[in-house]
This record gives structure tokens, sequence and C-alpha cells, in this order.
């Protein structure tokens, strides 16, 4: 009797852990292959008409290296944080770029990722010599200089038209509604993730807030429009960089 008893149970067990839901038990694989947090996966409203599944990790910290949460990856992450901010990181290789008159960041061994929506594009073989060109140039906006950057390193783009995108919640959007395909037209899978304390949905509105203040402020003080034209003046020509020092030297020779 005790014998069947015992027998039953460990049948019972097997078949419990068998037919756990999908999600736990691909959370639980992560958590004991990589030794990453375990991640909800939910779905959520992410504009109308639009609903979108992502994984949800909790981190208490605002920066935290890509392992601690996405374990070994090659892929390429493109980071949104809640402040209006788009980089990219691909490998150990980190890209900022900023809003006009300021220059673009490279910076290599730093993998760090901030709070905030991570996709994951499945795209490994990123050229980090292209990326790095980036490093002290100028830009019109982080959002632009990420799209320029998918597209020279990685031949990545957002959409079916290669459209590059100003705004980080633009970006975002076009990401969620389009997705990303390369130079052939293929579609390139992505994962989306939340990594922090909120959610996605508030960080989303988050970043629109954020991104619609930084537009208002390069029209104000720089004269970009907010349709993604732009109007370049000569005192704007000085912030992004047209005229170097040699070409300052070659006009000064010229008179």
């Amino acid at each position: 009797m005790r014998k069947n008893i015992i027998s039953w149970t460990l049948t019972v067990s097997a078949m419990i852990s068998v037919f756990s839901p999908m999600a736990h038990a691909t959370s639980t694989c992560e958590n004991v292959f990589n030794d990453v947090p375990e991640f909800e996966v939910l779905q959520a409203e992410v504009s109308p008409g639009v609903n979108l599944e992502y994984r949800k990790v909790f981190h208490k910290d605002r920066e935290f290296h890509v392992s601690e949460v996405l374990g070994k990856t090659d892929d390429l992450l493109l980071g949104i944080a809640p402040f209006g901010h788009a980089y990219l990181v691909s490998g150990s290789v980190r890209l900022d770029g900023t809003v006009l008159g300021r220059k673009t960041t490279v910076n290599d061994h730093m993998a760090e990722l901030e709070t905030g929506i991570v996709i994951k594009i499945k795209k490994q073989d990123m050229d980090k010599t292209r990326l790095k060109k980036f490093d002290d140039t100028y830009g019109v906006s982080c959002g632009k200089t990420a799209c320029e950057a998918m597209a020279k390193a990685g031949d990545l783009y957002i959409g079916a038209n290669k459209s590059a995108y100003y705004s980080p919640h633009e970006m975002v959007q076009a990401i969620f509604k389009e997705g990303i395909r390369d130079g052939a037209g293929n579609v390139v899978p992505f994962e989306v993730y939340y990594i922090g304390k909120f959610d996605l949905v508030n960080t989303l509105k988050r970043v629109q807030s954020s991104s619609d203040r930084i537009k208002k402020e390069v029209v104000t003080k720089y004269g970009v429009i907010a349709t993604g034209m732009t109007t370049i003046t000569a005192s704007l020509l000085y912030f992004l960089g047209y005229f170097d020092e040699d070409s300052q030297k070659s006009s000064a020779i010229r008179k």
C-alpha cells in the first residue's frame, strides 16, 4: 500500500511538471542556464488597435549590465529610456546619439542597459567598426542617429519605407506597428522587454511626454520642423559641425 502511494505521488508530480504553463517553464530555464531574473510574458495595447506581447523583468537599479537581465547575447539591443532617450548596444559597444549641437558618443567595453524598454533584435553580425565611426559626430536627435547606425552597421530599417525617426516615441511605435526589416525587405524578428519597477504602458506615456518636450526644445532652439524636415541656417551649420577647422582655414586662404 505504501509503495502504491509513493508511486502515485511521483506520477502526479511528473504530470504537474509536464503540464505547467510554458511561460513559467521558459522563465525557469532562463534562470537556470543564464542566471538571469525570471520574466513575465504579458500583453498590452500600445496604441489603438495594436496589441503587443512583451516580457517584463523587475529590476531595482536604473542602470545594469546586459548579462544581468538577458544573459549572454550578441543580438542588437535598442533601448528606449523613460526620459526619452534612444540608444544601441551591440556586444560590448554602446552608441548614444543626442539632440542637435551635441556629439554622439560610442563607448566600447560598456554593455550597459537602462530601465525602460529594450528591443532585442535578432541581428548578431553588426559591423562594430561602422558603429564606432559615429563617435564624436553630430546628429539631429538620438532617435535619428540610432536609425542611421542600424542602417549603416546592420542594414536594418524600421518598417518598409526605411524611415529615420527623430523621436524615440515615434520610433518605438513604428517598430510595434510595422516591424523591422533588412535592406532586402525581409522581416527581422525581435523581442520586446520592459525592465524596471513599473510597466510598459506607463513607460510609453513617459517616453511620449519626454519626446514631445525634446522636439519642442529642438524646434525652438534650432529650427528643426516637428514633421521631420529640417531648415538649416548658417548658425545651424556650426552646430552640425559642417564647417570644421580645415574648411574655415581654406575659406580664410581664399579671402
